[in-house]
């Protein structure tokens, strides 16, 4: 568009306005950057990669999305922009493929996020948190930095930095082993019995 503006060696494969991007973009076939308003633009940062069928800014009202540098963002990834608060990417995140990022998500650095998360609106991730695949996190929670959680965990409280969380809901990795075992022992049939 008219208002449109890249970055030296840059690779784009969609149109827009108002969307401002960095040195070194890439862009997947397929995928989009929404086209925004003068006062709500897409701002992406040097050396960002969007896989292909991936959409960023995919709600038409609100506030803006920012993408800092060196973020990679997977095939199939939908990142809304924020209702108050802008949606953020810190620097060196990385996203895997089919990744929801909801409304007013902030994502601090080195972050990375395995394929199929979803991201309720309003939640903060710290800087160097690891979400395994297929972890849910429900809205207006707190992900504290180096946090790790387990695969297919469902989010509904907030997690301390440092920590590691597994289960769901989601509950500190040892307590969530002792209760696999526990009911493993449940469960397992008795020496001698015909079950």
């Amino acid at each position: 568009g008219a208002q449109a503006w890249l970055g030296d060696d840059s690779v784009i494969r969609a149109d827009g306005q108002t969307v401002t991007i960095g040195d070194r973009f890439w862009l997947g076939s397929r995928s989009t950057v929404h086209i925004a308003t003068e006062t709500h633009p897409t701002v992406i940062g040097d050396r960002v990669t969007v896989g292909r069928n991936a959409v960023v800014h995919a709600c038409t009202v609100g506030s803006d999305v920012v993408i800092e540098d060196d973020v990679e963002i997977g095939s199939g990834t939908t990142i809304d922009r924020g209702t108050g608060p802008d949606t953020f990417i810190g620097e060196g995140t990385k996203i895997d493929n089919l990744v929801m990022i909801g409304h007013n998500v902030n994502i601090g650095r080195r972050a990375v996020i395995i394929g199929q998360c979803g991201i309720s609106g309003s939640t903060r991730i710290g800087d160097g948190a690891v979400l395994a695949g297929q972890v849910g996190i429900a809205g207006h929670l707190k992900i504290g930095a180096g946090a790790k959680i387990a695969a297919k965990s469902g989010v509904m409280n907030d997690i301390p930095p440092g920590s590691a969380y597994g289960g769901t809901p989601a509950m500190p990795v040892v307590d969530w082993h002792r209760q696999t075992i526990a009911l493993q022992r449940l469960i397992k049939p008795k020496r001698g019995s015909n079950e």
